[in-house]
């Protein structure tokens, strides 16, 4: 454990949190495929991601996913999908018209983590040092918080993540 540098160390933990964030955006997601077709589900199957692909997909020019994207989201299984997919989905999905205030204001309060979160995944996926200060640790791990909790992710796990003892191997007591 003493040779992964403190800094290092840093820039893993924020790495384990936005594979966690995954989660997140992918159960919000398919809250807001419920909220935008009257109460349907998204059951991970390949009829109902071609389906989403055809309808929503294709007809949204602000939408834009390479050929690896486009074929996760038709065969429907949304655990295949990245976290910029998942993004991406979320964000420009069209929002039906009958919305109320309230919701509108939720969907662009939402709207407003998931653009931060793209930004600090491009952070964080374009750091070529691999590594990270404490001081921009912190930052951008109350940040990714913040999001995470925002999106109904439990914020005692998430400081889990945060201690050492994650980097060390788990050890077991052998009795003869």
């Amino acid at each position: 454990m003493s040779s992964i540098s403190p800094e290092i160390r840093n820039y893993f933990k924020l790495e384990l949190l936005l594979k966690r964030s995954s989660d997140s955006v992918r159960t919000l997601f398919k809250n807001r495929y419920f909220q935008f077709t009257g109460g349907q589900l998204w059951d991970d199957t390949s009829i109902c991601g071609t389906n989403y692909f055809t309808n929503v997909i294709q007809k949204n020019k602000k939408i834009n996913l390479t050929p690896v994207q486009k074929a996760s989201i038709m065969n429907g299984n949304l655990d295949e999908c990245n976290l910029s997919t998942l993004i991406n989905l979320s964000l420009y999905n069209n929002r039906p018209t009958t919305l109320n205030p309230t919701e509108t204001q939720q969907l662009d309060e939402e709207n407003q983590f998931l653009a931060q979160l793209r930004d600090i995944q491009n952070k964080i996926a374009h750091c070529t040092s691999i590594s990270y200060s404490d001081n921009e640790f912190n930052q951008l791990w109350t940040d990714l918080k913040k999001i995470l909790v925002s999106f109904g992710d439990d914020d005692t796990e998430i400081d889990k993540l945060k201690e050492d003892s994650i980097f060390l191997s788990p050890t077991q007591e052998i009795r003869l």
